[in-house]
């Protein structure tokens, strides 16, 4: 599985175990800051360096091994040196002309997941935060009506 793992989430966490279900063994490419840094994306800077997103997938317990500093594209050479049988892309249109090619010509599977629940996707985080603020809001204000009226209530002990 290819990916920045910035600010690993549960997102993350279920990729892999779809990944561990579905293979023998997951091993995660933890793309290199140069790339992530560079002009070639359009995506801001990571917010962890490669280290620290290292040590988030490592701690993965779906997660049986970690290359640290990995290309963004897989390339023959990962796709010997580790023995990949299937590389896991985020979506389709993620999914370069050359990636295909490179995956043809060593005999990977190429698989793509789909948005679930838990999209790590920025902005359908957003949405469900934007679609689950009105719930938020009505269980406060329920609270907070609660909270007065324990407060009115509320007698006070006389000390001795």
């Amino acid at each position: 599985v290819v990916g920045a793992f910035d600010v690993f989430n549960a997102g993350h966490v279920e990729l892999l175990e779809e990944c561990s279900v579905a293979a023998d063994k997951v091993i995660c490419a933890v793309i290199a800051d140069e790339y992530l840094t560079s002009d070639q994306t359009s995506q801001p800077p990571p917010m962890l360096n490669q280290s620290e997103r290292a040590m988030s997938a490592i701690a993965c317990r779906h997660c049986d091994d970690v290359v640290v500093g990995a290309p963004a594209r897989i390339t023959d050479d990962i796709c010997k040196t580790f023995n990949v049988t299937a590389v896991v892309f985020e979506d389709d249109a993620s999914i370069t002309a050359q990636d295909r090619k490179v995956c043809e010509k060593n005999g990977v599977e190429i698989l793509s997941v789909r948005e679930k629940h838990f999209s790590r996707k920025k902005i359908t985080i957003a949405k469900r935060v934007q679609a689950n603020r009105a719930l938020f809001e009505a269980r406060q204000k329920r609270k907070m009506a609660s909270e007065a009226a324990y407060y009115e209530q509320k007698s006070f002990v006389a000390e001795e």
